[in-house]
C-alpha cells in the first residue's frame, strides 16, 4: 500500500542509522511501485512515485518512470519535463536519454531526438537500441545514409536484431537500391516471421521491382498477422489499382477506413479508383479527401469566405478560383471558368506565373491573377479540382469545348519565321515529363525507344523545354529539332503546337495544352493511366480532338509505338 511521507519526515537525517533506515524504506516503497507497474496497476504505482518525490525531489528512478508513464499515455510534453529533470540528476543514463529522444521523436522534433540518442550512445557505446532509434529517426527525415550507419552498428552489436535489418531495408528503399533493400527486409522476416511491418515493407519493395504478385502476397501476409495494419491495407489497395482490379482495390481502401475512418490516403485511393472507372459523381466527392494528404495539404488555402461548394446562388457573385496542383491540371480544369461566367458570376482565376500568358486567352475570366499577388475581394472560393464536384460533373456533363485556349498570334508569327516554310508535315513530340512526378517512371519514354518508330518522311519538332541527360546523344544523332532554350513560357509552347499538324505526347502538361487548343493530339498512356483518361478506350472524355494509345498488360511501349507509326502514315494519307 502507499506509504505515508509524514513517517519519514520525523526521522533525524543527522543520525547515520536513521538516514540509512530512511533510504532503505524509500527503496522498499520504490520496489513496491515497480511491482505495481508489473501488475499493470499504473495509477497506484504513479501515486507511490509521486510520494517518493515529495520526500526526495531528486529521486532519479521515480522521475524517469513517471516520464515513461506519461509518454505511454501520449503526454509527451509532461514526459519531457520529468525525464529532463531525471537527466540533470544522472546525465549519463543511456536509458533515460533514449526515452527522452522517444518523446521528442513523437513530437516531430527529430533533430533533437537524434541528438538525445547520440548522447545515449556516447554514454553507453554498446547500447544497440539507441543506435536503432537513431537510425529509424534518420529514416523519417530521409537521411538514409546516416540511417544505414546506425543500423549497421545495431547489426554489429546484435546480428539477430530483426528491426534493424528492416530499418536498413527501408533506408535502401529510400535510396532506390531496391534489390539490396529486398535482401535486408527478407532477412528481417527470417529473423522474425511474425513481423507484419517487414512483410508490408517487403511488399513495397516488390512493387518497385514490378514483382506484383509477390508483393500482393506480402501485403496479405502483413494483414494476416495484423488485421488492423492500416498501411498494409492501403498498400494492398494501391497495388490492386496498379493491377487494374478496381473493385478489389476499393474493398482494400474500405477495410482501411474501417480501421481509421478519416484516413485520407485510403479515401483518396478509392476516389481515384472510382474516377478511373468513370464513376465521377462519387469519385469527385471522395476526391476532396486529397486535402488530408501531406503532398497536397501544403497547397490548401484557408479563407474566411465560404466555399463555392456551399453556395446556393452565384449570380452576381465574385468567385475566386485557383490552381492547386500541376500545370496540366490547371489547363484541364480552367474550362470551368466559362461555366461560372455563364451562370452570371464574376470570375477571378489565380494561376502560376508560367501560365499567365497562355490563360489570358481563356474566356469566362474577369481577372487573371498571378499566384502570390494581392487577391481582390470575392464572395466564394474554390480550388480548380473541386469545380467538377461543385458542378456535379458526371461523364455525360463534362464541359466540352473543342477549343478553349488559343495561341498568341505574335508568338505564332515569331515561330513561323523560326521554323521556315512548311514543306512537309510537322509533328510535335513530347516523350518525357518532369522527373519529380510520382509516376514518371511509367509515363515517360526514352528517346532511344522512340526514335526507331518515327517514319522518316515527316518533320519532328520537340515541344519539351527540358531534355534529360540520357536523351542528349540520341537527339544529336536524330533529325528532331529542339528549341527548349527558346521556350520562355507556355505562350511559346502553344504557338509551336499551333504550327504542328499533329502532336504526339506522353501524359504531360503539353497533352492538356494541345487538347485544350483543339489540336489533333495522340497521347501515349501507361498500362494504368491517370484517372482522367479512364481505364479503357481510345477517346478522351475531356478533349474531343485527343486519341489515346494505351500500353497492354505487358507494360511494353514497343507495340504502342509501332501502332502510332502505322497510324501516322494512314492519317496523313487520309488528310493529304
Amino acid at each position: 500500500m502507499p506509504f505515508k511521507p509524514e513517517k519519514l519526515k520525523k526521522k533525524n537525517s543527522n543520525n547515520i542509522e536513521l538516514k540509512i533506515e530512511y533510504y532503505h524504506e524509500l527503496e522498499i516503497q520504490f520496489a513496491e511501485g515497480i511491482k505495481l507497474l508489473q501488475q499493470n496497476k499504473i495509477n497506484t504505482a504513479k501515486e507511490i512515485f509521486n510520494q517518493i518525490l515529495l520526500i526526495n525531489p531528486n529521486h532519479f528512478a521515480s522521475l524517469h518512470l513517471l516520464g515513461i508513464i506519461a509518454a505511454n499515455r501520449n503526454q509527451h510534453l509532461l514526459a519531457l519535463k520529468l525525464i529532463e529533470k531525471a537527466i540533470t540528476i544522472n546525465p549519463n543514463n543511456a536509458q533515460a536519454l533514449c526515452h527522452y529522444g522517444d518523446s521528442l521523436e513523437v513530437l516531430n522534433r527529430f533533430e533533437e531526438a537524434i541528438s538525445s540518442y547520440s548522447i545515449a550512445t556516447l554514454s553507453s557505446p554498446n547500447f544497440a537500441e539507441a543506435y536503432y532509434k537513431k537510425g529509424a529517426t534518420f529514416n523519417k527525415i530521409f537521411k538514409y545514409r546516416e540511417a544505414i550507419l546506425n543500423f549497421d552498428k545495431v547489426i554489429e552489436l546484435k546480428p539477430e536484431h530483426a528491426k534493424a535489418h528492416n530499418g536498413r531495408g527501408i533506408a535502401l528503399l529510400g535510396l532506390k537500391q531496391f534489390n539490396e533493400a529486398l535482401l535486408f527486409i527478407t532477412k528481417s522476416i527470417e529473423l522474425d516471421s511474425n513481423f507484419p511491418d517487414a512483410y508490408n515493407n517487403r511488399g513495397i519493395v516488390l512493387v518497385e521491382l514490378q514483382k506484383f504478385n509477390e508483393a500482393l502476397i506480402s501485403f496479405n501476409q502483413a494483414i494476416e498477422l495484423q488485421p488492423n495494419h492500416l498501411e498494409a491495407h492501403i498498400n494492398q489497395g494501391n497495388l490492386l489499382l496498379e493491377l487494374r482490379d478496381l473493385e478489389a482495390a476499393c474493398n482494400s481502401y474500405d477495410n482501411a477506413t474501417k480501421i481509421k475512418s478519416n484516413k485520407a490516403e485510403a479515401i483518396w485511393g478509392k476516389s481515384v479508383a472510382l474516377l478511373l472507372n468513370g464513376e465521377y459523381k462519387k469519385g469527385f466527392e471522395l476526391y476532396e479527401s486529397r486535402w488530408g494528404k501531406d503532398d497536397i495539404a501544403i497547397h490548401k488555402r484557408n479563407f474566411e469566405h465560404p466555399s463555392l461548394l456551399n453556395a446556393v446562388e452565384i449570380y452576381g457573385k465574385t468567385i475566386f478560383i485557383y490552381a492547386e496542383q500541376g500545370l496540366g491540371d490547371t489547363i484541364q480544369f480552367c474550362r470551368y471558368s466559362i461555366l461560372l461566367k455563364n451562370r452570371g458570376a464574376r470570375v477571378i482565376l489565380e494561376v502560376p506565373k508560367a501560365l499567365m500568358g497562355l490563360l489570358s486567352s481563356l474566356q469566362g475570366v474577369d481577372t487573371l491573377l498571378e499566384k502570390g499577388k494581392c487577391i481582390p475581394k470575392f464572395d466564394y472560393h474554390c480550388p480548380l479540382l473541386s469545380l467538377p464536384l461543385a458542378f456535379k460533373t458526371d461523364k455525360e456533363t463534362i464541359p466540352h469545348f473543342t477549343k478553349y485556349l488559343f495561341a498568341n498570334k505574335d508568338k505564332v508569327n515569331k515561330w513561323e519565321k523560326i521554323l521556315g516554310a512548311k514543306v512537309i508535315k510537322r509533328i510535335g513530340l513530347v516523350w518525357s515529363g518532369s522527373t519529380i512526378h510520382k509516376n514518371d517512371h511509367n509515363r515517360s519514354i526514352t528517346l532511344q525507344h522512340l526514335l526507331p518508330h518515327l517514319p522518316n518522311e515527316y518533320r519532328y519538332i520537340c515541344l519539351q523545354k527540358e531534355l534529360r541527360e540520357i536523351d542528349k546523344n540520341c537527339l544529336n544523332d536524330s533529325n528532331i529539332e529542339f528549341y527548349g532554350d527558346f521556350l520562355d513560357d507556355f505562350t511559346d509552347t502553344s504557338a509551336l503546337c499551333e504550327l504542328m499538324d499533329i502532336v504526339i505526347t506522353v501524359d504531360t502538361s503539353v497533352a492538356h495544352l494541345a487538347g485544350a487548343m483543339g489540336k489533333t493530339t495522340w497521347i501515349l498512356l501507361p498500362y494504368v493511366p491517370d484517372w482522367r483518361w479512364l481505364l479503357d478506350g481510345e477517346n478522351s472524355a475531356w478533349y474531343k480532338t485527343v486519341k489515346l494509345y494505351r500500353q497492354g498488360k505487358d507494360r511494353d511501349w514497343h507495340p504502342v509505338l509501332t501502332q502510332v507509326a502505322k497510324d501516322l502514315q494512314a492519317y496523313f494519307r487520309t488528310t493529304a
